[in-house]
């Protein structure tokens, strides 16, 4: 699902909204799914999402941080969101 479902969902609302970027606020399993798939595809991320927040995440704090430091993001506001509360 992170792999193929979320970028499928981002490339639906962008052709018909034809916006170059999205907000996506998720949910539950939808933010886990998507911070896989930004580790697994994080350059689509960037490119597609303006703006992530996230509600009942299945990941705590400290875990997000882990896993964001661990792709090594260079000015990433989705860190930014995360540590603020969004």
């Amino acid at each position: 699902m992170a792999r193929y479902d979320i970028v499928s969902n981002i490339n639906y609302i962008k052709n018909i909204t034809a916006n170059e970027k999205v907000s996506y606020l998720c949910h539950s399993q939808g933010c886990f799914q998507f911070l896989i798939g930004y580790i697994l595809n994080h350059k689509f991320f960037d490119d597609s999402v303006d703006k992530f927040g996230t509600m009942g995440a299945v990941l705590r704090i400290s875990e997000i941080v882990i896993i964001f430091n661990s792709v090594k993001i260079k000015n990433n506001k989705y860190y930014f969101l995360f540590l603020k509360g969004f």
